[in-house]
């Protein structure tokens, strides 16, 4: 529910989460943007992957040998052609077809 706040309409609690239709993070330069780097899209997972994100992220900005293979965490795979596979859990889902019983 949401607060009464004097008047002024209600307040709502709520967040916003960062994922991907994939649910696989961004950890990638911005090619367009010479020496812009994004990580982004950890879906609530940030806390647990985050030494290694952060490691992998440190790596490709300093120029130094990435830890694992940046590969599948790459910004262009949205626009490059690559199959995207939606995770199942952000698919649409269908509508509800059920319908109360019609009174005649």
């Amino acid at each position: 529910g949401g607060v009464t706040g004097r008047g002024h309409g209600k307040i709502q609690k709520g967040w916003l989460m960062d994922v991907t239709p994939d649910a696989v993070p961004v950890i990638a330069p911005v090619d367009d943007v010479p020496g812009f780097f994004i990580s982004t899209g950890y879906s609530g997972h940030g806390f647990g992957i985050a030494p290694a994100a952060g490691q992998l992220m440190a790596e490709l900005v300093c120029g130094d040998r990435p830890c694992v293979d940046p590969f599948p965490f790459r910004l262009t795979r949205f626009s490059d052609g690559s199959k995207i596979n939606i995770d199942p859990a952000l698919a649409p889902k269908p509508p509800n077809r059920t319908s109360a019983p019609s009174a005649r």
